[in-house]
């Protein structure tokens, strides 16, 4: 079997960082900043998305300003990628356990593809994803073409294969693709957005037990 897995609000809590670059860039434009609690909600669409939805919550801002400050985000955001993110607490024992298994590892995340690279050289150098994809290589999620892309190269059927994700989107993409659908609830998303995973988790200890 082989596991494919999302990496923002999976593997690796990148949300202080996000936060922090997006009241950067609200706050020197005059706009209302956010609490972590607030940009958590924005997170799961792609930059301009969560730029627009946190911007917009208090204020009449045009398409053009919402570009301007995604640029400005996607900046500041860029050279701030892990300043205070980190791997969740137990994930790397996970890992480990995975890899001790024998289970081949993969990550297929929304994040642009450099950013992905820098975030699992740092994070996860040590062990063995491949191929690890991000936007660019792939088309974004939900469109399955990325994970079936994974899937392939590592010479594994879909059918063989379980996505870890933590929203939505996750749970849709290994759905369409005939993959096993493994949700996490400790990432940027509640219980309830979750509903129809093969497999919901709580914690990353429970992870070796779901992906048998």
């Amino acid at each position: 079997m082989a596991v494919i897995f999302d990496l923002d609000g999976t593997l690796v809590d990148t949300l202080a960082d996000i936060t922090s670059s997006l009241n950067h860039v609200l706050a020197a434009r005059g706009l209302a900043t956010h609490s972590r609690a607030d940009t958590r909600r924005f997170i799961g669409h792609g930059a301009k998305e969560l730029v627009a939805g946190a911007a917009r919550s208090h204020a009449d801002v045009s398409d053009d300003d919402v570009h301007a400050l995604t640029l400005a985000f996607r900046e500041h955001y860029t050279a701030n990628l892990i300043a205070l993110s980190a791997p969740y607490e137990g994930i790397n024992d996970a890992l480990d356990g995975l890899v001790a298994r024998g289970e081949a590892l993969a990550i297929v995340s929304n994040k642009p593809h450099a950013m992905v690279e820098t975030i699992v050289a740092r994070f996860f150098g040590d062990r063995p994803f491949s191929p690890v994809y991000g936007v660019g290589p792939v088309k974004p999620k939900p469109d399955p073409s990325g994970i079936l892309r994974a899937a392939k190269e590592m010479g594994v059927a879909p059918s063989n294969c379980s996505y870890v994700g933590d929203s939505e989107v996750d749970v849709e993409v290994a759905a369409t693709a005939g993959m096993r659908s493994v949700a996490v609830a400790w990432g940027f998303r509640d219980e309830s957005a979750l509903v129809g995973a093969d497999r919901l988790v709580r914690a990353p200890s429970e992870l070796l037990d779901a992906l048998i």
